[in-house]
Parts: structure tokens; sequence; C-alpha cells
């Protein structure tokens, strides 16, 4: 045990137990209640999952890169015409500008590709928005049920996603890894002096990155995946997918944390989709999740 905070780790393994007691106990109510229960396959609430096809899932992730790359686009022709970079000349952004620049380029990228994706998704028409989204999800009274019941889920995925996220972090301790901050929380507390920029990035993190996250992976990956290989499948690849997005060559080693954290938190998104059949219901777990990460960042500040 040389060269381990004991102390630190003892407090890691409090927060571990806690974590589960707590987890076990509160999914033991929730299993009591019925919360683990799938509609069945001849219920009315299910969605007709037939207009999205495979060529309107690979057009959903088209948009999303090609957003990406028109916004990266724009900064290289910045540099071209301004300090005659070349276009196509590898450098990191990071080392020509700013924290605030880049934050508000970031804001920018999140805040257009959710125009671009509810865009695309409107010239498909609504029958498939129906499918992906919900049949209900333009009913404003289901809605609120169904933001509400993914709201609510945070008190059974968070203790089990706290004490995966805390195991693993142990282990990583345990060899004397050093610990990094996720690529995004770290980008968050390098523009907290700049409160216009960290007002509007809050927004962006609480509601618009939610929205076009579960749009991309909830909503389209993981319907087309339900529609083709059946619910367990769908969940486990979507999650596996949607972690494996968050992976940052920044992140080193301590990429397994952070993607086998967001793994677990993922299958819970993609559970309270599949129950509810409504991509509210992932938004509103998604939201709450990020609202809990960004209050612990500004109270860390």
């Amino acid at each position: 045990m040389e060269g381990i905070d004991q102390v630190n780790l003892l407090l890691h393994l409090q927060v571990i137990a806690f974590s589960l007691v707590v987890f076990f106990c509160v999914n033991y109510i929730a299993s009591y209640n019925g919360y683990y229960k799938l509609p069945n396959d001849d219920e009315s609430l299910l969605n007709d999952t037939s207009a999205l096809t495979f060529l309107k899932l690979l057009g959903v992730f088209a948009v999303f890169f090609i957003s990406n790359i028109l916004v990266v686009s724009s900064i290289k022709i910045y540099l071209l015409l301004k300090e005659h970079i070349p276009f196509f000349k590898d450098i990191p952004l990071e080392a020509k500008f700013n924290p605030s620049f880049m934050g508000w380029i970031d804001l920018i990228f999140i805040v257009f590709s959710l125009i671009m994706l509810v865009f695309y998704s409107f010239l498909l028409g609504r029958p498939t928005c129906k499918a992906f989204a919900g049949i209900h999800f333009f009913d404003a009274k289901r809605r609120l049920r169904d933001l509400g019941i993914g709201v609510a889920s945070i008190l059974i995925c968070y203790p089990l996603v706290t004490s995966v996220n805390e195991s693993i972090g142990v282990i990583f301790d345990f060899f004397q890894i050093p610990s990094v901050e996720q690529v995004p929380v770290e980008k968050v507390r390098l523009i907290m002096q700049d409160r216009t920029l960290f007002f509007f990035t809050s927004l962006g993190v609480l509601f618009i990155v939610p929205a076009a996250e579960e749009l991309l992976f909830r909503g389209y990956l993981q319907t087309w995946i339900t529609h083709t290989l059946g619910r367990a499948t769908a969940i486990i690849l979507t999650s596996a997918i949607f972690a494996a997005f968050h992976y940052a060559d920044k992140q080193g080693i301590r990429n397994i944390q952070i993607v086998g954290t967001l793994f677990v938190f993922s299958l819970f998104l993609s559970f309270v989709k599949e129950r509810q059949q409504s991509l509210w219901a992932s938004i509103g777990l998604h939201t709450t999740f990020n609202a809990i990460a960004l209050s612990a960042i500004f109270l860390g500040a």
C-alpha cells in the first residue's frame, strides 16, 4: 500500500459501499413497483418503427458529422485568411485560440448541430419522427409524464453510476495512474471566468446536448437496432456506441473509467426510453445527470 493515500482510499471505499447500499434499496422499491417492466409487443403504446430505415439512420449521423466539419472548416478558413496557415495543416486549435474563443466555438457547434438534426428530422416527416421519438411525443400531457419518469430515474441509476466510477478510480489509484478530467468537464472549467459564456454553455449542457445526443443515439440508433435486432441488443449496443463516442486521446488510459461509467449510465438512458417509448424520458434523465455534473463543477470551483 506504499505510495497510496490510505485516507483517500478509505473515503472512496465508503462512497462505493454507501452508493451500492442506496442502489440496492432504491432498486428493490423500483422493481417491486414495476419500474423494470417493459411494454409488450402487442401493446398500443409500442412505437411503429418501420418508417425508420437504415438510410435515414446513416443520414442523421452524416448530418451530425457534416455540421462538425462545417464549423471546423470555418475556423480553418479564418486561419488561412488571417494568418496564412494552410487549410489542410493539422494543428491543435487550442494552441491558436484562448479557452473563451474555443468555448464559443463549441457552443456554436452544439447549437448548430441540434438545429440541423431537428431540420433533418422535420424533412423526414411525422411518421419517422413518431418512429424514433414515440407516438405520444407531441402529446403535452404525456410529455410531462415521460420527462418526470426520466428525471425520477436519476434516483435509481445515479448510485450505481457513482459506485462504478469510484470502483474503477480506486483501481487506477492503486496502480498510481494519474487522474484526468473528462474533456468536456475540463472545457467547462476553463471558461468559468467568462460569466456570459459560462451561462450560455451551462444552458447548452443542460438542454441542447441532451436533446442532440438523445435524438442521435436513443432516437435514431436505438430505434433502428431495436427494429432489427431486438430490445436487449439495442440497449447494449447503443450504450456501447454512446460511451465510445466520448472517448478522447487526451484522457489516456483513464478512458476506461470515463467510457465505462458512461456505458452504465447509457444503459439506463436506453432502458427508460424503451420503457416509456418516448424520447422525452431519456432527455429528462440525461438533463438531470448533466445538471448534477454541472453543479459539482460549479461548487468545486
